[in-house]
């Protein structure tokens, strides 16, 4: 039981600080979070570790999710986020080296992905499935599906739109297709340019300078 404990407070951090970084969880507590402090914890029956039956998948999947979460939070783009600046006559984006953002994308793809082994969404499942905890696993489900609803939400820019018009979801695919997982082709190149180009337009409508 003192794995599973442990495991719980890997996935707080990882959705939870994303949705305040972003914006989403302005105001603090939110309802759930309200719920998880308040609840009480579930009974354990006499012999709980009879009841836990973890598939090899399951152990693969959290084994994979806590490696790269740990990688991850440890990544000086995770530790150092990137400053915008302006002078009144240009703005510019202070952040770190182009290697350093390629290795935190290539872990990040691993737990963002469907299909692979380790992704946040399948740690979730397995991590609910199992653990005897209902306060917790209650908790972790709400945090699965407001993740899955802002990454179908409307993208946003921290310091320079509230909101543009392209689903968080495919910002993301697009940036990480074209830029890192793939070798560069016409049509990865086009999608890119056409991301830019409706991002240009909004920046534009709202008086920011690209």
């Amino acid at each position: 039981m003192g794995s599973f404990r442990r495991m719980a407070c890997f996935f707080r951090p990882l959705v939870a600080r994303a949705l305040v970084a972003s914006g989403a969880a302005e105001g603090g507590y939110r309802p759930h979070d309200i719920r998880l402090v308040l609840s009480p914890n579930s009974p354990l029956p006499d012999n709980p570790l009879e009841h836990i039956k973890l598939s090899q998948e399951d152990v693969d999947t959290l084994a994979l999710f806590v490696r790269d979460t740990n990688e991850l939070i440890r990544s000086p783009l995770y530790k150092t986020c990137p400053i915008l600046h302006s002078d009144g006559q240009r703005e510019w984006i202070e952040s770190i080296s182009v290697e350093f953002i390629r290795s935190f994308v290539t872990v990040f793809r691993r737990l963002y992905m469907e299909k692979e082994q380790g992704n946040y969404l399948k740690a979730c499942d397995a991590y609910a499935k199992h653990f005897l905890n209902k306060r917790l696993t209650d908790w972790l489900n709400v945090e699965k599906e407001q993740y899955k609803e802002y990454l179908g939400a409307s993208a946003r820019l921290s310091g320079l739109l509230r909101y543009t018009p392209l689903q968080t979801s495919r910002l993301i695919d697009v940036f990480i297709y074209t830029k890192f997982a793939h070798q560069p082709s016409r049509q990865r190149a086009n999608n890119l340019k056409t991301v830019y180009e409706r991002l240009e337009i909004r920046l534009n409508w709202s008086g920011c300078s690209t």
